[in-house]
């Protein structure tokens, strides 16, 4: 009985270790998707803006500027994109 005893209060320890683990997971799980969350609407914000600018470049009758002025637009948006995302830019790739 003597054995028993002495086992509780071990058992006890583990079983409190485990939930302040567990606890601790959940708040760093919650960090991430706040995170997360905050990319995507830092991100959808971007996406907004440039289709607006994007639409009023679309309104400009001339041919060739719009062309030239929606290529820059989307170069803009793909750069400002990938560092919300952190992501390397190269000028080279995207082209």
């Amino acid at each position: 009985m003597a054995a028993n005893d002495k086992e509780a209060p071990i058992k006890e320890n583990a079983a409190t270790a485990n939930t302040a683990t567990a606890k601790e997971t959940i708040q760093e799980q919650t960090g991430v998707l706040d995170n997360r969350i905050k990319r995507m609407d830092e991100a959808h914000a971007c996406f907004k803006n440039y289709t607006m600018a994007a639409v009023a470049v679309g309104f400009v009758p001339a041919p060739l500027i719009d062309l030239a002025a929606l290529s820059a637009i989307q170069l803009k948006m793909v750069h400002k994109i990938s560092s919300i995302y952190e992501v390397p830019f190269s000028k080279n790739l995207v082209k």
